[in-house]
């Protein structure tokens, strides 16, 4: 807890910030955190198995070849655990706000104010989201694949049936060339439609991580003082802490993610 002779933080700065002794729904909310984060992590575990158990009756019927391959299950597992990833570090988050409303003394030897730990851990709040937006941006990425890859195979089905009928039909050997022109320039539409959706999606996930190692170096380095004129958090900011720079950062990487 916070002392009288906390550096230049006073006893009263912080009940008049920090102090939650008169937000009793908002403590106990807060503290029912790690209750639903269990819960999300059941709830994972139950989907995990309903789906490991649909894949094994349908592994039974399908063959190796079939739509129902391996590796879309394995996506779709990834895609799973995305709630459990980003549950953990929402608590994490929680965690960091708590760690103001009582002034964690643990950080004391690194920041000697109450009011250094308080802009160390808000920045620490923050990177701990960007550390889930960037799984987030990988389960989307993760998910654009699925989604691409079944309405690929289900053209390439359709052209397929097509192409069958049209050779039962007309009691040919093989279906014309136009017809086969033209199932090329689908292929090729749907491939082409593929990779540029997926592109997006990479720079969507690169500007994430991107902005996840921005904020963890940063936050990092100014926990251990390393290069304090760049990454100090004190009295006098370095050169990455000031007001303008975060601000610049932050619509940096907002930009790029709505660019992708």
């Amino acid at each position: 807890m916070i002392q009288e002779g906390d550096g230049d933080a006073t006893l009263q700065e912080w009940e008049d910030e920090d102090d939650l002794r008169d937000y009793y729904f908002l403590r106990s909310f807060s503290m029912l955190c790690p209750a639903f984060v269990v819960a999300t992590y059941v709830v994972c575990i139950y989907h995990t198995v309903q789906h490991l158990r649909k894949d094994m009756l349908k592994s039974v019927e399908s063959s190796p070849s079939s739509e129902h391959s391996s590796a879309s299950h394995d996506r779709t597992l990834r895609i799973i655990v995305l709630p459990v990833f980003y549950g953990l570090m929402s608590l994490q988050g929680v965690l960091r706000m708590w760690g103001i409303s009582l002034n964690n003394s643990r950080d004391s030897f690194h920041f000697s104010s109450f009011r250094h730990r308080k802009v160390f851990l808000q920045n620490a709040y923050d990177t701990c989201f960007m550390v889930a937006d960037m799984y987030e941006s990988y389960a989307l990425f993760v998910f654009g694949l699925l989604v691409l890859d079944y309405l690929k195979q289900r053209v390439n089905s359709r052209v397929h049936i097509a192409q069958s009928e049209i050779v039962q039909s007309h009691k040919i050997a093989r279906s014309p060339s136009s017809f086969s022109e033209l199932t090329t320039s689908v292929r090729d539409l749907v491939n082409q439609t593929k990779g540029l959706t997926i592109l997006g999606i990479k720079l969507f996930c690169l500007t994430c991580a991107g902005q996840a190692f921005y904020g963890l170096v940063v936050n990092g380095a100014s926990y251990y003082h390393v290069l304090e004129h760049i990454f100090g958090a004190g009295d006098t900011p370095g050169v990455l802490q000031t007001e303008k720079v975060k601000l610049a950062v932050h619509y940096l990487f907002y930009g790029a993610g709505f660019i992708a």
